[in-house]
Parts: C-alpha cells; structure tokens; sequence
C-alpha cells in the first residue's frame, strides 16, 4: 500500500487535522495542488482568498467555474453539493451539474451530495451516483416529492459504490421506505418522508433527526413511533423543532415520557424550552430514566427566567443567544447615518444570525451582544417632535462586526454607511425600532 493509500486509509477511519497535515504534506511531495489547499484550510486562509481559488483551479481546470456554483470545498475535497433551486431553473439542472462532478477530477473525493428534482430526476442522479465508487462520500441528503417512495432496487444499487456511507437526510414527502443503506448509521428525516409499515424495522440507526414542526398535531406521535422501529438507536435529536410561525406551538416533551423504547436512549436533543413547566417535565425526565442526557440545544435571553434556580448533572443547556427566536423577531430596524438612513428587517437578521451563531468567534458574538442590548432598550411607542422613533446609539465598528458575520440584506447598511463615511467621518449610528 502506498504512503498516500495509507494515510487515506487513516482519515477514512478517522477525520482529524493532524492526519490531514501530513497527508497535505505527501500531496504535496507528489506536486498535488490539493495538498498546499488542505495546508491553507488547516491555517485557516480566508476561503475567498485568490492563492485558494488558484489552487482549486490547478485541481478542477476547466470545471471550476461551473463547480463552484454548486460544490463547498472543504481540505481537498468537496464537502457538499447542492444546486439551489434558482440555479435549476435558470442555469442548469441538477443532474447535468452532478455529472459533470462525478466525472471531473474532483468526483472522487465527494464528501456530501444533496440530489434535488422530481421523482425521474432524482432517479437519474442515483443512476449516475451508482455508477462508480465514492470511496469518501460519508452523507447523502435528497429532496423529493411523489406519492411513492425511491424504489428499493434503486437504493440497493448505490451500496457498493458508497461503501463509507453513513448520514442520509430525506426531505419532502414519501421520500424512501426501509429497507435503507446497510451502512446508515444516522438517519435525519422531515415528517412524511420515511414510508414506513408494521413490519418496517431500522436496525442499525443509532441516531434519529426528527423535524416534526410541519406535521399536524395528532401525527408527530405517529413520526415519534420511528424510535420504536430502531433497536440499535441510542440519540434521538429534536433540535430543529422550534416554533414556527403559523403553526401553533406543541410540546414534545409530554410524548417523550410516555414513548416506547426511551430506557435505551442515551441522549436526547431538545429546542429551546421556554416555560417553567417544560423545564421541570425534563428535569423529572431525567430522574425516572438515569441513563439519560438531555441537551437543550437553544436558549434565548429573553427566557432567562423559565431556567433561574435548575440544575440536573445531566441536563446541558447552550450558552443564551440575545436575540429573539424567529417567531417573536418581527419589524425593521432603521439605521441612521450622517447624512441617509437604511430600513434593515430584523427577521432577517436573526435567521442569519440562527444559522452563523454556533460558529461565530467570541468578538462577533460579542458584538451581537451589545447590538441586541441597545435594541432591547430602545424606547417603543416614544417619538420624536418630527415623528421620528426615539433611537438611541450604536458604534458603527461594532455593527460592521455584526453583519460582517451574518451578511444578507443588511449588507445594504453597510453601503450606506460607507457612502456616508465618504463625506464626513464619524463612528456612531443612530438606531430606531420601526
């Protein structure tokens, strides 16, 4: 076996940096542009910086430009793939963009797949992954609407050419039904996308995603059954199911004591709890099952209280965010420059603030911090003499922290601050809720 089938080896059976700096140094021995790439990524280069995009162009050639619309790159390999759908209906299709990967250089060393379409598309795109070995591909993600799930025999014919698969993501409606991947070892599912009958068992699925805040009321003790249908399941996650705007908001936590196959859980997941009461059913929870985790995956500021005075060895609660969940993150903050002002939403903020938070440095979280203490203490219903909301003021470095951060539309206060910067400097914004 040689040095570079070895250390592939290593990092099949274990990801780490360390094995990744030496196999960065063997790629590079070899004259390999991928492994001066993975040695840039472990230093933590900027991923927009042009000595990276150089690199990945002396790797992929010609098919960079089109691969890059739809593959994340991550230490020499491609981390996932995913063609949104505005690039399906105005650029390319999926399958066209997935075989010009699975045939190009990068191919394979695919990570993660994200195959999307209607149900002949996504047929198509499983033909294509079937029809060579990916020896890295470790998750496979598929978005798909029918009335009938992905036929058994095709699902059986991407097992050999995926032998390290172990995470698949089913979204839509009757996505799949068992038997799975013999080598899933991580099953995340949406309500209705998994088919399953008395007889359906998931013997080798140790941790179940389930994201039940689509599904009716009545049916989320339905989808809760799949815990009983996976007698190897030892991590049941229910983080995503935060409320969701219109939906009304149910507990999951009365089901959970009541399910079938609980005394074999090891850890469950949780969203944020708000009420005293939910808190205390977990607490008791734990006590009735001694085996048992809980992580409550959110907590936010404004909740503080429902947690004053509780504390479990076995309960772990994440770190309070500042800013509001997305159900109750309503209206638009307006920011006041020099000379203009810009309307930002403040939904807005906080879903890209949800998604970039738990990878976010101290200096950024801190700055959200201080954003979300001046909002909290803005004056509501307080005008001015000229009708203007009451504000109050915001360090313009602090904010450039923020959004640099979590970037969407509040990318356009930033032009507005920099074309105010144009004509005189100063260092502070004026912010009203509106």
């Amino acid at each position: 076996m040689s040095r570079i089938a070895e250390l592939e080896a290593a990092l099949q059976a274990r990801w780490d940096r360390d094995t990744l700096s030496v196999y960065a140094d063997a790629l590079e021995q070899q004259g390999d542009p991928r492994g001066e790439l993975i040695r840039l990524e472990l230093a933590r280069i900027s991923p927009t910086s042009q000595r990276r995009r150089g690199l990945l162009a002396a790797w992929l050639g010609d098919e960079l430009d089109v691969l890059e619309r739809s593959c994340t790159f991550a230490f020499g390999f491609v981390d996932d793939f995913y063609v949104p759908l505005a690039a399906q209906a105005s650029q390319t299709s999926t399958s066209i963009a997935l075989e010009r990967l699975l045939h190009g250089p990068a191919g394979r060393y695919l990570r993660g797949l994200t195959l999307s379409g209607d149900p002949d598309e996504v047929d198509h795109q499983l033909a294509l992954l079937a029809a060579a070995e990916r020896p890295w591909l470790r998750r496979l993600e598929i978005h798909r609407f029918s009335d009938a799930p992905i036929a058994s025999e095709q699902l059986a014919a991407i097992v050999p050419a995926t032998p390290h698969l172990d995470e698949l993501v089913l979204c839509g409606r009757h996505v799949a039904r068992p038997p799975l991947h013999p080598g899933i070892t991580t099953l995340r599912l949406e309500a209705g996308t998994l088919v399953v009958d008395d007889s359906s068992v998931l013997p080798q699925i140790r941790v179940l995603d389930l994201e039940l805040r689509r599904a009716p009321a009545g049916d989320r003790s339905l989808e809760l059954a799949a815990v009983s249908r996976t007698p190897a399941l030892r991590v049941l996650d229910l983080s995503r199911n935060e409320r969701d705007n219109p939906l009304p908001y149910v507990s999951l936590v009365p089901q959970l004591r009541t399910l079938d196959g609980i005394g074999r859980l090891e850890r469950i997941r949780l969203p944020a709890q708000r009420m005293r009461d939910e808190i205390a059913s977990v607490v008791a929870m734990l006590d009735r099952h001694p085996q048992l985790h809980v992580d409550v995956a959110r907590r936010y500021r404004c909740f503080e209280d429902a947690f004053a005075g509780v504390a479990h060895d076995r309960l772990t609660v994440a770190e309070p965010r500042p800013f509001p969940p997305l159900d109750l993150a309503t209206g638009e903050i307006r920011v006041v420059g020099r000379y203009a002002s810009k309307l930002a939403s403040l939904d807005a903020l906080v879903h890209m603030l949800e998604d970039q938070w738990d990878g976010m440095d101290a200096d950024a979280r801190d700055a959200c911090r201080a954003l979300f203490d001046t909002i909290d203490a803005l004056p509501r219903d307080e005008f001015t003499e000229d009708g203007d909301p009451v504000g109050g003021t915001f360090p313009v470095a602090t904010l450039r922290a923020v959004i640099d951060a979590c970037h969407d539309d509040w990318e356009g206060v930033l032009a507005m601050i920099d074309a105010n910067l144009e004509t005189e400097d100063f260092d502070r914004v004026e912010l009203q809720v509106m």
